[in-house]
Order: C-alpha cells, then structure tokens, then sequence
C-alpha cells in the first residue's frame, strides 16, 4: 500500500459537502469559518503550510441522539508544519456565557478525530503521523449583557477536564495563535 500524506487521505475519504475551501492569495492561505447556529464568522489568516478545514457534521449514526456524548465542535484543521501534523479542534461561540457548553464540545469531539486517524490508517496506511492535538474557544464578544467589548483581542489558556483549551475572543487571528 502507497503511503500517503495525511491531508492526501483526509480529502480522499471525507465528502466533499464537509471539507472548507481555502483560497490562497499572496502565498498564505485564509480560512473563513462560519457557525449557522449563532450567525458567527470567524477568519483565520496567514496559513503556509498545507491545510484542510473539515466541518464536523456529527458523531456515528448508531449512537443515542440524546446525550452529551453528541455535542461535538464546529471545526477540524489538520495542517502540515515543519514539526509534523496539528489537529485543531475549534468551537465557535457568539460570547463566553456559554464557555462551559463549548469546552464540552471541545473534548467531546476527539472520537471523531480518533475515528478519521483510523480510517486513513487502514485506507492509507497512514499510522506514523499522528498530529499534535489543540482545543480552542473562540468566542465573538465576552459577554451578551455589556454592549461594548474590549477592542484588544483577549487570549488565555485553560485546563478544563482533561484537555488544555486555548480560549480567544475576536473575529480574526493569526493561524500562529490557535497553536502557541
């Protein structure tokens, strides 16, 4: 069997109606991430390196549709660095009232990426190139009460169970800051 890149074999076995397009313009990449729930769009700027953006659009058919195991993020990037592969699971929420759903969210979805890694390891013999896992948060404003936010782009890092998420308020970042 042929070994393949990752993003190779993620594009090969995910539909099409899932994966995000990414234009390119100057020799970096934008990615523009929308949540139809909450009307939020978040740009993500500045990618070099080879990405795929993947819609999560649910768990596996066969699970109870009622339960918290079902909530799931909104996005999956996988891109290549020097240093290997990155997984950055990322939910989209309109404010921080509604951090603790979101963090739950964030956890909850690495079966599904658990999933993927097996189906590309067996569909194409990808196994050595496990990716460095990230959670992020990213939320439009702090809060729905207060009419005016902070302009600066606030950005902390937080244990919640057993993963550390990345939590950043704004509408656009740098791909460098979803992963330092």
């Amino acid at each position: 069997m042929k070994k393949v890149a990752l993003i190779d074999c993620l594009t090969k076995v995910l539909d099409d109606k899932v994966l995000v397009k990414i234009p390119s313009c100057n020799g970096s990449q934008a990615i523009e991430l929308r949540d139809n729930q909450s009307g939020m769009t978040v740009k993500i700027t500045g990618i070099l390196s080879p990405v795929l953006a993947i819609r999560m659009s649910g768990h596996l058919p066969g699970l109870k549709k009622e339960g918290k195991w079902m909530k799931i993020c909104d996005y999956l990037l996988i891109y290549q660095s020097d240093a290997g592969y990155y997984a950055v699971l990322i939910e989209l929420k309109q404010s921080l009232t509604e951090e603790t759903k979101g963090k739950e969210q964030l956890m909850r979805s690495l079966p599904i990426l658990d999933y993927l890694l097996s189906v590309c390891k067996i569909e194409c013999g990808i196994s050595q190139q496990t990716p460095s896992i990230k959670y992020v948060l990213i939320a439009n404003k702090i809060s729905d009460k207060f009419p005016k936010q902070p302009i600066k782009v606030k950005e902390t890092d937080e244990k919640y169970e057993k993963i550390t998420l990345r939590k950043l308020i704004g509408t656009e970042f740098a791909a460098d800051r979803l992963t330092h």
